[in-house]
């Protein structure tokens, strides 16, 4: 299983241009191209190898009202059978801003997971849209639940934290977020994840944006980029019939006060 002949590790990109994808670089452009200060998109996609999971496979999706580009370089890359995340490096060249691949030819595996994140360059973290793309996302339940699900799968706390810390003020971070199957506890579940991650980062709030199956939690450096967000991401949700939400309420609630 993600074996090539011959042993060569075959990296997941069964995700490639399937549905979620499409819905999840639709949103990272949205808050690259409209947050003031941002000049770069760095994607950190932890790679693990290809698995039997049947993850990835919706692949018929309609272009809606999001990129057209984004979805005909996607149905493009479907339609030749060529599924590999490096051509993201195609897709946003020649753009208004850096497009930035950390490793996305490299399998990452829980063993070197302190190596991996002290290792992204420094440049690529400033100024920039940093995207942390985990299979699953937060860590969750006791280190043996984990390692039963594949450890690999997962962004630990610290993780989070060694990233956040050197990023400079302009920068946002966004992190990927599979959500709790049961459609009655998904609201909660966005609301427990995001309020940990501004307490571990010592931020105010963290905006969230989903569809229901998958969520995009977003965290800034500064009051002022978070004020921004807040002001332009909501409406892009509701476009594109997606729940928005910053949390913790309490900060919402402040934030509408003072409109």
């Amino acid at each position: 299983m993600g074996q090539k002949a011959g042993g060569a590790v075959v990296m997941k990109n069964q995700y490639f241009g399937d549905q979620r994808d499409f819905m999840k670089y639709d949103v990272l452009m949205e808050v690259v191209e409209t947050t003031p200060g941002i000049s770069r998109l760095t994607n950190i996609p932890m790679l693990t190898p290809n698995d039997q999971t049947g993850e990835g496979n919706v692949t018929a999706f309609v272009e809606g009202n999001r990129r057209s580009d984004l979805y005909h370089f996607m149905r493009y890359c479907l339609a030749r059978g060529d599924r590999n995340i490096r051509n993201l490096r195609t897709y946003f060249a020649n753009r208004r801003f850096a497009y930035y691949g950390y490793r996305d030819d490299v399998h990452y595996e829980d063993g070197t997971r302190q190596e991996y994140f002290d290792s992204i360059p420094a440049k690529v973290l400033q100024d920039a849209v940093v995207f942390i793309d985990p299979d699953t996302g937060i860590e969750t339940g006791a280190n043996t639940y984990m390692r039963g699900k594949g450890i690999d799968r997962y962004l630990f706390w610290n993780n989070i934290v060694t990233v956040f810390n050197r990023m400079n003020a302009n920068s946002v971070l966004i992190i990927y977020q599979h959500l709790q199957r049961n459609a009655d506890l998904v609201v909660q579940n966005m609301r427990d994840k995001s309020t940990a991650l501004a307490e571990h980062l010592g931020r105010p709030s963290v905006a969230c944006v989903d569809d229901g199956d998958i969520a995009f939690l977003i965290a800034t450096k500064s009051d002022a980029a978070m004020t921004h967000v807040s002001g332009t991401i909501p409406e892009y949700a509701q476009t594109h019939e997606l729940r928005y939400h910053l949390f913790p309420e309490v900060v919402a609630e402040a934030a509408e006060a003072q409109a």
